[in-house]
């Protein structure tokens, strides 16, 4: 399914805000880095490699990092997998009348905010991340 440009408000009761125009990746940038920079695991500068080094260097199992992907209106995943390699996985924005929120790669679940989605993957959750799991909040929107 193709991204569709936000047009509509966001669903009533959602978490999640719609980003604005996704075509302009100038608004996805600033919309996501704003919504994400208070979570210590959200490094929007930081490149693919230094990535790969900042998790073998102080990673253990399940300790990932959240940063701008070389994909237009995409997040990156890096993330220590249980024997000790960095796997990688792109997170999709969807803004569209079909498919609404955050999905990880080719998975049909979609998610109201990225820290709902990092909450349903087996990965170390920071005390903000638990925080919002037992607030049931999805903090922070679309971010």
């Amino acid at each position: 399914a193709a991204r569709a440009k936000a047009t509509a408000a966001a669903p009533r009761g959602s978490h999640y805000e719609r980003v604005g125009d996704l075509s302009d990746v100038n608004v996805f940038l600033d919309t996501i880095t704003k919504r994400l920079e208070r979570f210590e695991w959200f490094k929007p500068d930081m490149k693919r490699a230094d990535t790969v080094t900042y998790l073998h260097d102080h990673g253990k199992p399940g300790s990932f990092v959240v940063r701008l992907s070389s994909q237009p209106s995409c997040l990156a995943l890096s993330h220590v997998k249980e024997e000790g390699t960095i796997g990688h996985a792109v997170l999709h924005l969807w803004d569209g009348p079909i498919r609404f929120g955050w999905s990880i790669e080719d998975d049909t679940a979609t998610f109201d905010s990225v820290p709902l989605l990092l909450l349903s993957l087996p990965l170390r959750h920071d005390a903000a991340l638990l925080a919002l799991r037992k607030g049931g909040g999805g903090g922070g929107g679309g971010g």
